[in-house]
């Protein structure tokens, strides 16, 4: 028998209501503000709440983030918006997402909403 072992927990914290409303009138171009809040797991201080460090968002071609293209900087947790510049081009991405991340890696399966 081996005489050390190595605990392995794992957690899940993603964002919830995600919204981006879209203030740029040019036909192909995006702006504004995409906002979050914080899942409420986490708001409880549940398992994930420790590990989340910070979220990334993105433009990509689906909701899996395919293709996909940092907004920004990544954001610190305490942060809940994320600008997108006016006349952003929209070029072929269909979803906006936003990862979050722990000290050791992105989640894999990010929140998306539709442009």
């Amino acid at each position: 028998t081996p005489s050390g072992g190595l605990e392995i927990a794992d957690a899940s914290a993603s964002v919830s209501l995600l919204l981006f409303i879209d203030k740029d009138l040019d036909i192909g171009d995006i702006g504004g503000n995409a906002a979050w809040a914080l899942q409420a797991s986490l708001l409880d201080g549940g398992l994930g709440a420790s590990r989340v460090h910070r979220y990334h968002v993105y433009l990509a071609w689906d909701a899996v983030g395919t293709g996909r293209s940092q907004v920004g900087t990544d954001l610190l947790v305490n942060e809940q918006q994320q600008e997108v510049l006016a006349d952003t081009s929209l070029g072929p991405f269909t979803h906006l997402l936003v990862y979050t991340s722990s000290t050791l890696v992105e989640q894999t399966t990010p929140v998306a909403v539709p442009l």
